[in-house]
């Protein structure tokens, strides 16, 4: 597998842990919206960007782990994931796309695998953690 679709598995009331290997390179817009009981994922090093909408409103979701080759985080891609409290970005990424964290009220630590200057180098709408009392704790 090197791709996920858009709209793969969206509504897959069953999927509770999603473990994406390193083949993949693509996870599609819509990908895994909607589904309900995703508590964890883990994305491998293998995927370089992750389509629109891609976790959305997976109202379980609480933590995430984004491993390097990631750059892109496109438009709303955990928009809506209340339940979301913690996730790890790599140094990887360029581009955090807008509404990407929207309606992520309990997300409340930030892990990034780079420095505060690499961070600061990041193509992003920075309202997704303007307003709240998130923490961003650098690896280096």
């Amino acid at each position: 597998v090197t791709s996920i679709g858009d709209s793969a598995f969206w509504g897959c009331s069953s999927l509770t842990n999603v473990v994406i290997p390193n083949s993949v390179t693509n996870i599609g817009e819509y990908a895994f919206c909607d589904c309900s009981s995703l508590e964890n994922i883990e994305i491998g090093e293998g995927v370089t960007s992750i389509g629109q909408s891609a976790f959305e409103k997976c109202l379980s979701l609480e933590k995430v782990i984004i491993s390097e080759g990631v750059t892109s985080i496109g438009y709303g891609v955990f928009w809506g994931c209340s339940s979301l409290k913690e996730i790890m970005l790599p140094e990887s990424l360029k581009n955090i796309d807008s509404f990407a964290f929207f309606g992520c009220g309990s997300l409340k630590t930030i892990r990034y695998s780079g420095s505060k200057t690499a961070w600061s180098d990041i193509e992003q709408d920075e309202s997704w953690f303007k307003y709240s009392d998130r923490t961003i704790y650098f690896a280096k």
